[in-house]
């Protein structure tokens, strides 16, 4: 991990650290889909859940008592590892991401944390991941995530994984017409709705990510699985690729 990614003011640019620049393509892209989708991947068609639209992730979990290991040596780092239990069908928008890193930083950080050196919380695996079903682009995926893809009853991975990306190809439609044009090899690729989120997971993750940092005064190393991306003004493309909770976008 770079320099970069124990920055407090993380920049949103193609630069920071906290985005792993792969190709969202193949394996890459199912094993990041088998995260998403979680126990419906094993299931098939066993509800998931709450019913509806109700953020579970409004109520902070009950992390259970922390293992500490503090370094009383002089301006050593205290470093705090958390494994986040994702909940995609929960994320109904921004504010329920934030929620969910906030209740952990809240019970897991702030109240052990060191008095005159750094602090650093480091979130482990694509804890930005769950924001790809975020917003109403993602409300057909989140609806199979809480009641199971019932099509898929009975048959063996992927089936169910495969349900979800489909329903997430089917919400990032506009983007992907959009790229599609532009990468035509797109159209053919697995876990291609992972590209036509970068906007969403700029706006929900990272944003997330270092406002957090800024407002609680400690370093975050978080990672997910993204796109490289740039910022643009370009009319057409924040007309297609801009996230629909964020109405009025000037940049994408």
């Amino acid at each position: 991990m770079t320099a970069v990614a124990l920055t407090r003011a993380v920049a949103l640019t193609r630069a920071v650290a906290l985005t792993r620049a792969v190709a969202l393509t193949g394996a890459v892209a199912l094993t990041s889909a088998v995260a998403l989708t979680g126990a419906v991947a094993a299931t098939g068609g066993v509800a998931i859940g709450a019913r509806g639209e109700r953020p579970r992730a409004l109520a902070c979990p009950h992390f259970g008592r922390p293992g500490l290991a503090p370094d009383r040596r002089p301006h050593a780092l205290r470093v705090f590892a958390i494994q986040l239990a994702q909940d995609p069908a929960a994320i109904v928008d921004a504010a329920a991401y934030r929620r969910v890193i906030d209740c952990a930083l809240r019970r897991e950080v702030l109240p052990y944390l060191a008095a005159g050196r750094p602090n650093v919380v480091v979130f482990d695996e694509d804890v930005g991941l769950e924001a790809l079903a975020a917003g109403p682009r993602g409300a057909a995926a989140r609806a199979l995530l809480r009641r199971g893809v019932r099509e898929c009853a009975g048959k063996p991975f992927p089936c169910a994984t495969l349900a979800v990306l489909a329903s997430l190809d089917a919400g990032y439609a506009r983007p992907l017409r959009y790229l599609g044009a532009r990468f035509p090899g797109l159209r053919r690729r697995l876990g291609r709705a992972f590209i036509a989120a970068t906007d969403t997971f700029v706006r929900v993750f990272m944003t997330t990510m270092a406002e957090e940092a800024r407002s609680r005064g400690v370093y975050i190393v978080a990672s997910n699985t993204q796109a490289p991306f740039t910022l643009t003004r370009h009319r057409a493309a924040v007309a297609a690729l801009s996230d629909l909770a964020a109405p009025g976008a000037t940049a994408v």
